[in-house]
């Protein structure tokens, strides 16, 4: 498959390495994960940003920024099965079109790819180490999500933390490769660092609340998904602590019926509580944008502001916020 044609020189570099790597299951399958790869690229693109403020040789950041990439989408296919979901970015999981099994070796796959790629510049880079990190904090994030199901004691201080490790590990492990690829000094790593973290925040935010305020179509995948699954995030927590809407929502999830869900996002819509979603999610990216002041290259520094603020337009915002 040629997903080449429209990307950047650098990501075509890193979608080269990808096509490469996926080529051998796709045609034991006779099936392409073309759809996977139809995303947003965030997490590759913060580490060529975050690596282009040194001086890294670029065979070095395109084979890192692929290695992020495929432990993403390696958790996307292994979501997909834990989730049961049918479909992905409009198009069928690879679950649902190979079955449970062949998903679950895809994703193990490319986890192992991943690191074959990190493995080769480990003496000179040390990037194992934080890679396994974030993909401990993922599961754990997961595992999380998991335990809350239906918890209607469920805090915002509890769903930060979750979407922390589910979301904002793998945008601060990968705004931290490039860091150290680039042989920043330790200042301007951990300005970095506390970047991709606030970011992957604000996008985990932005992403809940486009749960409730998207079309089956625009998202392209099921929407209200994470409320059918018990997965209590911030528009609903925010009910939870308004006296008004308290006890119908909480009556409603401990009897989760379709009926009763239903009714739990049509009040999600129509209370207000996505505006105030929508501030603290806009709150938490200007966070993100004060960390890379004391960075020196003004150009670079906007194009990491300008890919936050693309992920906001993606997600269906229509202000931008610098």
């Amino acid at each position: 498959m040629n997903t080449t044609s429209t990307k950047s020189r650098e990501l075509k570099e890193v979608f080269l390495r990808l096509d490469s790597i996926l080529e051998p299951v796709e045609s034991i399958w006779g099936y392409t994960i073309q759809g996977l790869l139809g995303g947003k690229m965030i997490r590759p693109n913060l580490l060529i940003l975050s690596a282009s403020f040194g001086n890294a040789p670029e065979e070095i950041v395109y084979d890192a920024a692929a290695a992020i990439e495929m432990i993403h989408l390696a958790s996307l296919i292994h979501d997909d099965v834990v989730d049961k979901a049918e479909t992905r970015r409009g198009l069928p999981t690879v679950s649902c079109a190979v079955g449970n099994h062949s998903a679950v070796l895809m994703g193990d796959y490319l986890f192992a790819q991943a690191f074959n790629l990190l493995a080769k510049y480990e003496r000179e880079y040390n990037l194992i180490t934080p890679t396994t990190l974030a993909i401990a904090e993922m599961s754990l994030g997961e595992l999380y999500q998991q335990k809350q199901a239906f918890d209607l004691n469920v805090t915002e201080e509890k769903y930060f933390s979750r979407i922390q490790k589910k979301t904002a590990s793998l945008f601060e492990a990968a705004c931290y490769l490039g860091a150290l690829i680039g042989n920043l000094k330790q200042k301007e790593i951990e300005c970095l660092r506390k970047f991709g973290t606030l970011l992957g925040l604000a996008f985990q935010l932005m992403d809940d609340i486009s749960d409730f305020s998207t079309t089956k179509k625009q998202a392209g995948k099921p929407v209200e998904n994470d409320l059918n699954s018990g997965v209590i995030t911030l528009p609903v927590i925010l009910l939870l602590q308004n006296p008004y809407y308290m006890p119908k929502i909480r009556n409603n999830l401990k009897n989760p019926t379709e009926e009763n869900i239903n009714e739990i996002c049509q009040i999600v819509r129509n209370s207000g509580v996505l505006d105030s979603a929508c501030a603290r999610a806009h709150s938490i990216l200007k966070q993100a944008i004060k960390q890379l002041a004391p960075l020196p290259d003004k150009s670079k520094k906007h194009s990491l502001i300008a890919l936050a603020n693309n992920i906001f337009a993606l997600s269906n915002t229509k202000n931008k916020l610098f």
